[in-house]
């Protein structure tokens, strides 16, 4: 097509040259004449020193006969039916590569589902544990602790001594460990029950322990160290002589 549009450029316009240079031409005078003749011939001038200077600094390729080849195959049917079936494979790869993502990702969302289902069922049944374990903590503790109470207050009976019973009820020892009986049998309770952390639970369990020992001390410190009498020498009877007789 380019050898044809050249050919016809060269034979045309080029012949209507020639012809009007041998038939025509009357010297140089009418075509200085010609002011519209001028501006054409400057115009085309022009361009040709600006295209002349702009490829001689940025040329183009070299077209070989294989360039040629290499394009009419490239726009022939089979090029086009080659380059369709690239395409298609490359679409289809693509489309594959965007199907196997989703359902990698659709495969992980279910997992995170199942896991979190999975985590919701452990909590649950280690909160329902943990209440029934407080349940049954508060249902066993409160009669045994009921029990011990009961224990205490009927503990004096065990004594046979009437002067025993007296001193444990006026020395108001019975009343004291009722009183911590009470305050850690309620303190277990409440913690049982998730009312109190352990810190609080710590602070009062340390405060009756230290109670309870100085409590110890200072009884220890009341009661008068008890030095123990010296031993009796038994006394000899004399055996007499009607004993002798017997």
């Amino acid at each position: 097509m380019l050898l044809l549009v050249a050919a016809f450029g060269f034979v045309v316009p080029n012949g209507f040259f020639i012809y009007w240079l041998v038939n025509e031409f009357n010297g140089f005078g009418p075509v200085l004449q010609d002011n519209l003749a001028l501006g054409f011939i400057l115009d085309v001038t022009v361009t040709l020193i600006l295209l002349t200077v702009y490829f001689a600094k940025h040329p183009l390729a070299r077209i070989t006969f294989d360039d040629l080849a290499a394009y009419r195959a490239a726009v022939s049917d089979s090029g086009f039916q080659t380059y369709q079936t690239a395409l298609l494979g490359a679409f289809v790869k693509r489309m594959a590569d965007i199907r196997q993502t989703r359902d990698s990702a659709r495969a992980e969302v279910q997992r995170l589902r199942r896991k979190a289902t999975d985590l919701a069922h452990a909590i649950g049944s280690e909160d329902d544990t943990a209440v029934r374990m407080q349940a049954h903590a508060i249902n066993v503790g409160l009669p045994v602790f009921a029990v011990v109470f009961i224990t205490l207050l009927f503990a004096p009976r065990v004594y046979r001594s009437p002067e025993l019973q007296q001193w444990i009820f006026t020395s108001g020892i019975l009343l004291e460990l009722t009183t911590l009986v009470m305050i850690v049998a309620g303190l277990l309770v409440l913690a049982l029950a998730g009312k109190v952390n352990e810190a609080v639970s710590g602070t009062v369990l340390g405060g009756v322990l230290g109670y309870g020992v100085g409590r110890g001390a200072s009884r220890r410190a009341e009661v008068p160290m008890q030095v123990p009498a010296a031993p009796v020498a038994p006394v000899a009877m004399p055996v007499t002589a009607t004993a002798r007789r017997i």
